[in-house]
């Protein structure tokens, strides 16, 4: 038999082996009805598998493209719908939120009189904003500035005891408690000054008694006077602490912790006048009447309302005069607050220092005022006078202060005496009780303010 005529082994075996129908296929294997389904290579070379499942995909990302778009506009109109609402509602009535505690007080107070901050800004009160007529400082001495009353210039006094605007203003000033105070150690006690008002150099005036020189020739600066006697071989120096009586915890602090010799003088724009020249005194501490009066750069520092001005009248800036005397008792003399204008036109403060001459009280001016009057002047009139040298706490820093009081033994030193001005700050008086310590070891003394007079 021919070769080609024999069965073919392997298509035997190929059949033998097919699966019946109870039978899984091999993997790999052609399921019954392929067939029907056309293979690879029956499609064309350039046909894409993929087109379909593309397409899909681009839907989708094109949906997602938009739905991205949606929500950006959506959070869009959001931010701009809130801002619009936050620029044209208005103030919502609540104060915003600080760490800083404040003390809200109303003005005027008890006697129609303007008050102060704490923080006077002697040296620029106002300039924080001219159009109001300066800071909280400025409202609070001038209420009627937030009105568009006008701060400068002309127009008489207006009366006594009706200088500020009525109930409504307001100020806010940082508050300084009792705590701030706490580590200052108290002062043995000394025996208290006599109580005023002594009626021998005192007489009624139109808004409170007056200091005048008495009957016998005794005046009242010598009269409400500290004791002191020098030491030999001791230089003197005078701290004179001014803004006193707008904080109570301050001025508290002031007379409960300072020593005797440390001379105290009172704002009259504070309340309570009567009794804080009154507790000072039972302390053995000197007192001042500070007396505002018109800066070089007024309005922009303002005084306040009961300040003497350069265009008022003699007659008027004396009445103004006479209302801040009238308003406490047993002070040796006045300090000047501000001044730098007034001080310097001799043709205004004259009628001034006549005025304090024919009374019998000493008057506390400045070096740092330039081409200022007062020294001339009381030494025409015959008035005690006394000059501060230099203000401790002008910078308010540790470092500041110390060699503040470095410069002031310095000066004292060199001529035997020197007077410094400071505020109630918390860091003033511990800068001062800690400087204090061993005066005497360095050849110095504290002496009040009436001792350094000339």
């Amino acid at each position: 038999m021919a070769e080609e005529d024999l069965p073919d082994e392997e298509a035997a075996e190929d059949d033998a082996e097919e699966p019946t129908d109870a039978e899984e296929p091999a993997d790999g294997e052609d399921l019954p009805g392929d067939d029907d389904f056309p293979d690879d290579d029956d499609f064309p070379d350039d046909f894409d598998f993929d087109e379909d499942e593309d397409e899909d995909e681009d839907d989708d990302g094109n949906k997602k493209r938009w739905i991205i778009i949606g929500a950006s506009a959506f959070a869009g109109l959001l931010v701009l719908g809130g801002g619009g609402y936050w620029l044209f509602s208005g103030d919502s009535g609540e104060e915003p939120k600080s760490n800083i505690q404040v003390v809200s007080l109303d003005l005027p107070p008890k006697g129609g009189r303007a008050r102060r901050s704490l923080n006077t800004m002697a040296r620029n009160p106002g300039a924080q904003n001219k159009k109001t007529g300066g800071g909280l400082n400025a409202l609070a001495r001038n209420p009627n500035a937030a009105k568009g009353g006008n701060t400068g210039g002309g127009g008489g006094a207006p009366a006594p005891g009706s200088r500020s605007a009525g109930p409504g203003g307001a100020m806010v000033l940082p508050s300084v408690t009792k705590a701030a105070f706490s580590e200052l150690p108290a002062q043995p006690k000394v025996a208290a000054l006599a109580p005023a008002p002594d009626k021998g150099v005192s007489e009624p005036g139109a808004q409170g008694t007056l200091p005048k020189i008495g009957s016998d020739g005794r005046k009242p600066w010598k009269v409400y006077a500290r004791p002191f006697k020098p030491r030999p071989g001791q230089a003197r120096i005078a701290i004179v602490l001014t803004g006193l009586g707008l904080s109570q915890a301050a001025t508290r602090a002031a007379i409960d912790k300072l020593p005797a010799e440390i001379t105290l003088a009172f704002d009259p724009y504070a309340r309570d006048l009567e009794k804080w020249f009154a507790e000072a005194r039972k302390t053995g501490h000197e007192t001042l009447m500070s007396l505002p009066m018109e800066p070089a750069d007024y309005p922009i520092s303002d005084p306040g309302p009961d300040a003497l001005r350069t265009n008022l009248t003699a007659k008027q800036n004396v009445e103004k005069l006479e209302y801040i005397l009238g308003l406490a008792t047993g002070y040796v003399g006045v300090a000047e607050m501000m001044g730098s204008r007034m001080a310097a036109s001799e043709l205004a403060f004259k009628p001034i220092m006549e005025a304090l001459s024919s009374r019998g009280i000493l008057y506390l001016g400045s070096r740092l005022v330039r081409q200022s009057r007062a020294q001339t002047l009381s030494r025409k009139l015959r008035i005690p006078f006394a000059e501060i040298d230099l203000v401790i706490d002008q910078t308010i820093s540790k470092r500041a202060i110390d060699a503040q009081l470095l410069k002031l033994e310095q000066i004292a030193r060199n001529r035997s005496f020197a007077i410094a001005a400071a505020e109630p700050y918390p860091l003033t008086l511990r800068r001062l009780t800690a400087w204090m310590k061993g005066l005497s070891a360095r050849k110095l003394g504290l002496a009040p303010v009436s001792a350094l007079a000339k």
